[in-house]
């Protein structure tokens, strides 16, 4: 965690320096003077008196051990291994005529006091009150300098922390505004803008937990979860020592090992024990973080990072490998990450080994920091798109798909709706042949026959060819378009067979009401009907010798409520004996007729003779429901 406060820090500096452009000769009397070196009395030295007693400065600028040092200077393990304190002195040339000038300093430290001479011109110490969580050291201090012109004769004096690398990264002299202004631009950067930058890596972290499942690429999961933890640990201002900063140092080593496992995933590669090797050294890391004493603290951590540097270089290859990987649509966001990390990753730590700066004169690792936030939301948005053309070309693909099982099934249907049709018209012309060979042409072969004969009477040829011509007329008349209608259908029967009554002596009595047309009803049932019909009339002009023939309509219900319509032709002739033929299941071939064309159509067709005359009684069930002749409704 040290390390991670260490390079934010630096940051912070980086850019204001590059705004002001200064150096210890600054020619502009209004502009900041920056301090580029000062002398070091590190080790075993006189600490700084209690506040209000002064400083004798003399004394302790004539003490030997002082060695030139340049800003920022780092508190390396070597220096801290002489002592965590030290004096630095130098003289700070300011223009004769200046207004109120203030001093910053940056950096990280336990204590800092500055002095002009003997002067205590102000500081933070870790005995003074701070927020829980927040070291003093966490913003940058600013001491007024003194009115009047000359140098300024600075001592300050330094104590690190034991558990964190110490910094002194900064001393600007200026006006006290510029000053102010470059004292709170520091503080959000070396604050706010890493938190901001975490929290958005740290929602893009989670979303790439939360879309791993919606996406074909692998390891998705752990570049979430790594990009998480790095984020995650860059939230947690706790001090070194604590839970909860162990928990933040835990957390931050463990980035690289997932990516490493990550980089695994996309490129199938199969090591489990490199993988094994990686969570060893998270859990040996956590270990001997845990157990270190305050002072050793910093070496942990340093050599955790070097170790995780040559885990860098293992992500390399495997970086560049996952390139290769189709489906790996985030990959040259990580490869482009891993080379920038590892990079200003090595130039820090090679830096903290020697105790200063080596190629730049600020944390490189810091300025790369929100590379881990831009690869993490690049790869997201590259990963989105590439779901979001996939899809489109699964659409286009699937439209296409559905146009041409489209087209398919409009074909098949109008192939079956072709069948269908053919298939009704050659059902409808072989029932007509049927109906014709049975009706009409079966009149005309008697006509034929009493014809060939030569022993016919005009009366009976006559009747026999009215006989087909009504027969012929009743098949034209089955064949009527409109809704169906019992009583229109009946009427047509009436019209085309009055004309036969009327020559032997009949008449009709019509005695009929309006019913519903039972369902499905067309015409080949109409024209069962009509045979009915005809047949029963036919039988009453032969054979019963009467002088009426009554038609009556109606409607019916059984016990279970189901309805019926039925047709009535009832004679007032002699009667005939056609009970006992029709149970039996014998008798004339017209009744045998009637009864067989009643089935087709889901009918009941019953007949009952006495001295009183025939009727003939055909019963059509109403109900949808009803199985094909079961419905058994009272007469």
């Amino acid at each position: 965690m040290s390390i991670l406060r260490l390079v934010c820090t630096a940051l912070g500096v980086a850019l204001p320096l590059a705004a002001t452009g200064c150096s210890a000769a600054g020619s502009d009397a209004a502009a900041p003077v920056h301090v580029a070196s000062l002398a070091l009395r590190p080790g075993a030295t006189p600490a700084p008196p209690p506040t209000g007693t002064p400083l004798e400065a003399a004394a302790l600028r004539e003490l030997g051990g002082w060695d030139p040092v340049k800003v920022p200077d780092i508190w390396g393990l070597r220096r801290r291994a002489r002592g965590l304190s030290g004096w630095y002195h130098g003289v700070l040339a300011l223009p004769p005529e200046r207004g109120e000038w203030s001093l910053l300093l940056d950096g990280a430290w336990e204590e800092v006091q500055v002095f002009d001479g003997g002067l205590r011109l102000g500081g933070v110490s870790s005995e003074a009150p701070s927020p829980p969580l927040v070291y003093p050291a966490s913003h940058p201090v600013t001491v007024p300098l003194p009115a009047g012109p000359g140098p300024l004769d600075l001592l300050i004096y330094y104590r690190a922390s034991p558990a964190e690398i110490g910094l002194l990264l900064d001393v600007l002299a200026g006006p006290s505004h510029e000053i102010a202004a470059i004292a709170h631009r520091q503080d959000l950067l070396r604050r706010t803008l890493p938190n901001a930058l975490g929290l958005i890596g740290l929602v893009g972290g989670v979303m790439a937990l939360l879309l791993a499942r919606f996406t074909e690429e692998r390891g998705v999961r752990w570049f979430g979860f790594a990009t998480s933890l790095w984020c995650l640990a860059s939230l947690i201002p706790a001090a070194p020592t604590s839970p909860v900063g162990w928990l933040g140092s835990v957390v931050l080593h463990g980035f690289v090992p997932a990516i490493a496992v990550a980089l695994h995933r996309v490129t199938e590669l199969r090591r489990p024990g490199v993988e094994a090797a990686l969570l060893a050294s998270v859990a040996l890391g956590a270990v001997l973080r845990a157990i270190a004493v305050p002072l050793l603290i910093p070496a942990v951590d340093l050599l955790w990072w070097i170790a995780n540097l040559f885990v860098g270089l293992y992500l390399l290859p495997l970086a560049v490998r996952s390139l290769r990987v189709p489906t790996a649509t985030g990959a040259r966001w990580v490869l482009f990450a891993a080379v920038v990390l590892l990079i200003a990753g090595a130039h820090d730590v090679a830096s903290l080994v020697a105790g200063h700066m080596l190629f730049a004169p600020f944390s490189l690792f810091a300025a790369a920091t929100p590379v881990i936030a831009i690869a993490t939301a690049g790869a997201i948005v590259t990963t989105l798109a590439s779901a979001v053309q996939r899809v489109q070309g699964l659409n286009t693909e699937l439209e296409l798909r559905v146009e041409e099982k489209r087209r398919a099934l409009a074909a098949s249907w109008a192939r079956t709706a072709e069948l269908e049709r053919e298939r009704a018209i050659a059902a409808e012309r072989e029932r007509m042949m049927r109906d014709m060979h049975d009706g009409t042409g079966g009149q005309l072969v008697s006509a034929l026959s009493l014809v060939e004969a030569g022993e016919f009477r005009n009366e009976d040829l006559a009747e026999t060819l009215r006989a087909a011509l009504a027969d012929l007329r009743l098949s034209i008349d089955s064949l009527e378009s409109g809704p169906p209608d019992l009583l229109a259908l009946l009427a047509l029967a009436r019209t085309r067979l009055e004309g036969r009554l009327e020559h032997h002596g009949l008449r009709f009595a019509w005695e009929v009401e309006d019913v519903p047309a039972p369902p499905g009803f067309g015409p080949e049932q109409s024209l069962h009907v009509l045979r009915i019909f005809q047949e029963a009339v036919t039988n009453a002009i032969k054979h019963a010798r009467a002088r009426t023939i009554a038609v009556r309509t109606g409607v019916v219900r059984d016990a279970a409520g189901r309805a019926g319509a039925f047709v009535e032709i009832a004679d007032d002739g002699t009667g005939a004996d056609a009970a006992g033929p029709l149970r039996t299941g014998s008798g004339g071939r017209g009744l045998r007729n009637m009864r067989r064309r009643a089935e087709e159509i889901g009918a009941e067709c019953t007949i009952t003779s006495s001295a009183a005359g025939t009727t003939v009684r055909l019963l059509l069930p109403l109900d949808p429901d009803a199985p094909h002749g079961a419905t058994r409704l009272p007469s």
